[in-house]
């Protein structure tokens, strides 16, 4: 009987072609498993540029149609007159200020902040001879010591300061009080403002 053959080729063509189709599997395997890398874990893409704002470049103008060239005259500083704590002092304004009382106290703090100690309460006289109401809630008071050092004013008690407004011919008290050692009170000096622009008292003496 006759027999069909079928040629396979010989051993080395077959382990060439298999060789082949090991390689070329391979490199598809090995392409997606780089691509995958890539994706997850591999150098980070270029960085998007950052869109900038431009600065704002309106034009603000001077105030008052003035420019940094321009010279503005300060004000006249406020005149003062200068006095002793006995005297009673009327101004050119028909304001009259004088102190009416000194006492050396020991005061206690009252508010959070404030120091108890020796001080010296003062007692201010306001009355008005001007045409004009006066709102003396205002006033400003400081005191230096014989040392020359500003005095610590505090609102324990018997502070009270005058408030409202004076009409003509009204007349108020008020009490300031500034914490002051016992062997600076010999000489001290009380500046008065009752009102911005308005002439300054300076009273000098003993506030023992």
């Amino acid at each position: 009987m006759k027999r069909n053959r079928i040629h396979l080729g010989s051993s080395d063509q077959r382990s060439r072609h298999c060789a082949a189709i090991l390689v070329a599997v391979s490199a598809v395997v090995l392409g997606g498993s780089l691509s995958g890398c890539t994706d997850s874990g591999g150098a980070p893409g270029p960085i998007d540029s950052v869109e900038t704002v431009p600065p704002r470049t309106t034009a603000v103008p001077a105030p008052d149609d003035t420019t940094v060239d321009d010279v503005i005259e300060e004000a006249a500083p406020a005149p003062v007159t200068d006095a002793q704590l006995d005297d009673e002092v009327e101004l050119d304004t028909g304001v009259r200020i004088s102190v009416t009382d000194t006492a050396e106290i020991t005061v206690e703090a009252t508010t959070p902040g404030e120091v108890a100690g020796p001080a010296v309460a003062v007692t201010l006289r306001f009355e008005n001879g001007s045409a004009e109401a006066l709102d003396i809630g205002g006033a400003m008071v400081t005191l230096l010591d014989a040392a020359g050092n500003v005095a610590a004013p505090t609102t324990s008690s018997p502070a009270a300061p005058p408030l409202g407004t004076l009409q003509n011919g009204e007349a108020a008290e008020g009490t300031y009080v500034f914490l002051v050692p016992e062997d600076t009170r010999d000489e001290i000096t009380l500046t008065v403002d009752y009102q911005a622009g308005a002439p300054v008292v300076v009273f000098h003496g003993a506030a023992t």
